[in-house]
């Protein structure tokens, strides 16, 4: 029999492309609406973003992907089916987008401190990114760090709730 741990971490390894895949078409739908529709006709201001930077912001992201995989497989092991499973997911991105909404009304100075926070430091610093601001390394690796850690503490947790009976035989 297969050990839980390679099971769970065999189901996060196969979900990790399709993330990345579609942060790539994110960026690039991203991308096309700031350097190819004309929006300076609407805001009245001229906006586009370089290809640096949204390699930038990818490269910044890949922590995110990971944290969200986990998460995806621990709400999955909270489930009875897979409509369950997938009603549950689809309120995910609005929880873990909620405190990135406060950017929006708050302004927060990236810091340290801040940068530790997963997701969020993500995305103080892509916000940095589209405003053409100089980002710091350090902030670059707490946000990273932060991000890790949170990955694999949720994977962790995962790999804890598979290892009981009721989650891979159902009951």
């Amino acid at each position: 029999p297969v050990l839980r741990r390679s099971f769970v971490l065999g189901k996060l390894l196969a979900s990790i492309p399709f993330a990345l895949a579609s942060l790539a078409v994110a960026l690039g739908v991203l991308y096309l609406g700031f350097n190819v529709l004309p929006l300076e006709e609407f805001t009245g201001m001229a906006m586009s973003i370089e290809p640096g930077a949204l390699i930038n912001m990818f490269l910044l992201s890949l922590p995110v992907v990971l944290l969200a995989s986990g998460l995806q497989m621990v709400v999955a092991a909270f489930t009875r089916s897979f409509k369950e499973a997938q009603t549950y997911l689809s309120f995910l991105p609005l929880v873990s987008g909620l405190p990135i909404m406060f950017l929006a009304f708050i302004p927060v100075k990236a810091g340290m401190a801040v940068s530790l926070i997963p997701i969020f430091g993500q995305a103080l610093l892509i916000n940095q990114l589209l405003r053409g601001e100089t980002i710091q390394p350090a902030n670059v690796a707490a946000a990273t760090l932060g991000s890790l850690v949170a990955a694999l503490l949720v994977t962790l947790l995962a790999i804890r709730l598979y290892q009981r009976e009721r989650i891979l035989f159902g009951g």
